[in-house]
Order: structure tokens, then C-alpha cells, then sequence
């Protein structure tokens, strides 16, 4: 018998999308990697709003992450934001949504993370992309926390498959591929990070007239006993890269 769903009183998010029986089977369903996709998952009235606002940030506020494994930019600071974006970050950090990810997850004690280390707002344009990788495992600050969870929205109400920028989710072993998401408009995907949840966006993004690939990501921990050490992002090849390729990513992680 199931358990009866618990319901929430969130603002942005439709809490009849989030009752939590019918959804972890979803998230456990799948081999090697713990995902689930939302579509439409915050409310018309409020998603308009909050891609518009990631879209009016000037230029210049942007860091420009440029090196051979990746190519993309993002915004950490909250002060650079708009006010219905940081509204919805404060809601999708509060311990009522924590609480709803150990529910859906199997997690016990997850904790947001106000410093949005290496999340917050991202953006790729033309060219730009994200070789297959793992995460980073440890807070850069907070020593003993350790990052389990993943939850990317995407922003781009033009998008259009093909742009080339599908999220890949890729074996552990072999690379192959267990899904490519398409990331459209109010999509949202969360997923455990760990050491074998390798996943990124490989293909160089082809966009219509300067259009941009733009998400919010937010990433989840919790804190162990002992400091942990601090490893960088692993890249990974796949077996339809070529031998350059190939080269050229294990120097980018050995230069990393």
C-alpha cells in the first residue's frame, strides 16, 4: 500500500506535481544513475518571469568558465539576479523542498548550499558546451560536506532540438548513453551525483540568431564526520570521440 502523499504549500512550484508516492519508484527505475524529469515544473505565472530576468543579465556580469572540457558561463552571486529568481532559489533551498528531496531520493539529511558553489545560473551560447564528466564530490568551503544531488531547470523558452543541446546521461562503464533529455522550457532533471554518474553536454550548441542554452542549477550535500579531500571535475571520453579528443581531454584533467 502506499503511503499517503504528503502535500506541500510551495509558491513557485505546483504542488500537485510534487506528492511523493508515485515519484520515487520513477527515480530509482533507472540503471547506474538515480534520475527523474519535471516538465512544467514551476508555475506558468512565475517561469516566464524568471527566464526573462536570467536573460536581461548585462554581459558583463557573466564568468566565462573556458577551458578544452568545457565552454559555458555562470553566475554564483546572488546580488546579480533577478528578485523572482532569488525567490525561487530561497524556495528550492528551504528545508520544506529539502525535505521533499530526501523523500524522493532516499536521502537523509540534505542540505542547500547558500554559496552556490559552482552552481547558481548557467549559460551556454554558440560553440559553447560540457564534455562528459563526474562532479566534484566536496564543498570548496565546507570541508566535510558532500555533494549527493543535482537539480538543473532550464530556462530557455526559444529552445529547439536542434540546437544540439540535449543533457546526456552516460554508463559508467562504457559510456554509452542511458538517455539524452532535451532541455526544454521548465524542464527540470535531478539526479544523484556520485563517481558514476557521468553526464554532460558534449555537442558544440548551434542556436538560432545568438540564442542561449540557460538553466538554474542547484546542487545538494551532506555533511560527513571528516573533511573530505577536494578533487576537481572528471571528464570522460565517449567511444565515438576521436583519438585527439581523446588526448586532449586527459591533458585538460591532468592540467586541472
Amino acid at each position: 500500500m502506499k503511503n499517503s502523499p504528503k502535500k506541500f504549500n510551495f509558491n513557485f512550484l505546483d504542488s500537485q506535481k510534487f506528492l511523493i508516492s508515485d515519484l520515487k519508484s520513477e527515480y530509482k527505475k533507472h540503471k547506474n544513475i538515480d534520475y527523474i524529469v519535471l516538465d512544467n515544473f514551476i508555475r506558468k505565472e512565475h517561469i516566464e518571469e524568471i527566464a526573462k530576468e536570467h536573460k536581461d543579465i548585462p554581459e558583463e556580469h557573466w564568468l566565462k568558465y573556458n577551458h578544452f572540457n568545457q565552454k559555458k558561463m555562470g553566475i554564483s552571486d546572488l546580488n546579480l539576479m533577478g528578485n523572482k529568481t532569488q525567490l525561487l532559489i530561497d524556495e528550492l533551498s528551504s528545508k520544506q523542498f529539502t525535505s521533499w528531496l530526501n523523500n524522493l531520493t532516499g536521502f537523509k539529511n540534505l542540505i542547500s548550499d547558500p554559496e552556490l558553489d559552482g552552481g547558481g545560473l548557467h549559460k551556454i551560447s554558440t560553440g559553447g558546451y560540457l564534455n562528459i564528466h563526474t562532479d566534484f564530490q566536496s564543498h570548496t568551503k565546507n570541508k566535510n560536506w558532500k555533494r549527493r544531488l543535482n537539480l538543473l531547470l532550464y530556462l530557455t523558452p526559444e529552445y529547439k532540438d536542434s540546437w544540439n543541446g540535449n543533457l546526456e546521461l552516460r554508463d559508467y562503464r562504457d559510456k554509452s548513453i542511458i538517455e539524452s533529455i532535451s532541455p526544454i522550457f521548465n524542464r527540470c532533471v535531478i539526479f544523484t551525483t556520485n563517481e558514476k554518474s557521468f553526464h554532460g553536454h558534449p555537442l558544440p550548441l548551434t542556436p538560432n540568431d545568438n540564442l542561449s542554452r540557460r538553466s538554474l542549477a542547484l546542487y545538494y550535500f551532506e555533511k560527513d564526520d571528516n573533511a573530505l579531500p577536494l578533487k576537481p571535475t572528471f571528464y570522460a571520453s565517449t567511444p565515438n570521440d576521436k583519438f585527439i579528443k581523446k588526448f586532449l581531454i586527459r591533458m585538460d584533467v591532468y592540467a586541472l
